[in-house]
């Protein structure tokens, strides 16, 4: 039994932490963070060496931070992959700027938080229309339902932290619909602008 357990860890840390099949020291130890705060640039795999690059200056005591999806060597990542996808893949709920693709509908967008506190909404698509924004607002009330709901009782049967990750996902995802409707109904955008504050 505790040989099985240690072996799905160790396949768990991999599948999480690891560049494909592989553990880098160090490089398997940086945090995942677009935006501003992204200071590396991987190179690649060559000749059997990981190239790691600062993008920027980075100071002392600064995170380093290197990017899931938005990086130069991870293939249509870009735009196919998003904070659902990091969730799913790695178990974590990305800090803003997330990226949403929701792909059955066309629509993409990038959240960040701006310096007041607010949001602001990048397009990477078309903005909604009328019947997509309709059935935005029905996934987010469901959903609202299913914090208040199932999502906000204590299930033995998952750990803790599995629950409070879902819980956090389900909250930014909320968050994101709730906005995109905001900017779509309140018209919040100057026509023509790509990005817009709430």
């Amino acid at each position: 039994v505790v040989m099985i357990f240690f072996e799905q860890n160790a396949f768990l840390l991999v599948t999480q932490r690891g560049w494909d099949d592989l553990l880098i020291p160090v490089y398997d130890m940086m945090s995942h963070r677009n935006g501003k705060w992204l200071n590396t640039r991987s190179l690649g795999v060559r000749n059997e060496v990981v190239e790691v690059q600062a993008k920027k200056a980075i100071r002392a005591g600064e995170e380093i931070y290197t990017s899931y999806d938005q990086c130069e060597d991870c293939g249509g990542r870009a735009d196919s992959y998003g904070t659902p996808e990091i969730f799913r893949d790695y178990g974590f709920t990305e800090i803003y700027p997330q990226r949403w693709h929701f792909h059955d509908q066309g629509i993409s967008f990038v959240l960040d938080a701006n310096d007041d506190n607010g949001l602001e909404l990048e397009w990477l698509s078309a903005e909604p229309d009328e019947d997509e924004i309709e059935f935005f607002e029905g996934q987010a009330e469901r959903l609202r339902e299913l914090m208040d709901g199932k999502l906000s009782i204590y299930n033995e049967g998952i750990s803790q932290s599995e629950q409070l990750a879902i819980r956090e996902f389900t909250d930014a995802m909320i968050t994101a619909m709730d906005t995109m409707i905001t900017i779509v109904k309140g018209m919040d955008c100057t026509s023509g602008e790509d990005t817009c504050i709430v």
